[in-house]
């Protein structure tokens, strides 16, 4: 039988852990964000967290960088590097292995996906705020401020037009995964490629929405409260153009 393992000792292992055949320089590269594998010390065991089903719970401490499962034959073992932290994570599940890289927390998918969410969010926000504005603008029976006449409208049709972007891309992209998820093992389908291009527009227009924010403060345009939004809005755009290319989605490496 196995020793009784301090819990403390098995922190070490606790983490996330990325499946290593994953595309590294491909549209794919978001869906490695799916493979992860989380460790969790649970009392003198560790548990796996997983989208897909894995045995989760039971694992116990065999060796000093293996762990196995009662006697189903399924066995869980670590890596350390050369300076002795743990690295990877080696799984046998009925014969099959699986090798998993360590991530840092700033990788983990909670923490990525919410740094795609936020700036999403943001610049979505836009047309409803530029809608209320307008609604409350007509319910006072006010003329819209313009400092330089119609030119004044440019700024705001042009973070429309981003988040109409933006929406398109996610509604396409996740249009396309679904009606092709089998096919994408293969490689982007031709819709993908249509969907992944419009990211491009959308970097074009994130560089001008910082001009426009650069300019509207040394220009001393709108309000306060507008222009600290504006601002908002384009740095936004242009995290959410980041994030994008971070995983090949601005359709360079079709």
């Amino acid at each position: 039988a196995a020793a009784r393992t301090p819990p403390g000792d098995l922190r070490r292992f606790a983490g996330s852990y990325r499946w290593t055949r994953n595309a590294r320089r491909s549209a794919e590269k978001v869906l490695s964000l799916a493979t992860d594998v989380r460790v969790r010390v649970r009392g003198d065991s560790l548990a796996l967290e997983a989208l897909v089903p894995l045995p989760a719970e039971g694992w116990r401490r065999v060796g000093p960088l293996r762990f196995e499962r009662g006697a189903d034959g399924h066995y869980l073992a670590f890596r350390e590097d050369e300076r002795g932290h743990v690295s990877h994570l080696f799984l046998d599940i009925a014969g099959d292995h699986f090798a998993f890289e360590r991530v840092p927390w700033t990788r983990t998918p909670g923490v990525q996906l919410t740094l795609f969410a936020l700036p999403m969010a943001v610049l979505l926000s836009f047309p409803v705020a530029r809608s209320a504005a307008g609604a409350a603008r007509r319910l006072r029976r006010a003329a819209p401020a313009a400092p330089h006449g119609r030119r004044a409208d440019g700024p705001p049709a042009i973070a429309a037009h981003a988040a109409a972007l933006a929406a398109a891309a996610f509604t396409g992209g996740t249009l396309a995964v679904l009606a092709n998820a089998r096919e994408l093992a293969y490689g982007p389908t031709p819709l993908l490629r249509v969907v992944l291009a419009v990211p491009i527009a959308l970097a074009a227009l994130s560089a001008l929405l910082v001009y426009f924010a650069a300019a509207a403060w040394g220009r001393r345009q709108w309000s306060l409260p507008s222009r600290l939004y504006y601002t908002t809005v384009a740095a936004a755009a242009a995290a959410l153009v980041a994030w994008l290319q971070a995983y090949d989605l601005l359709g360079y490496h079709l």
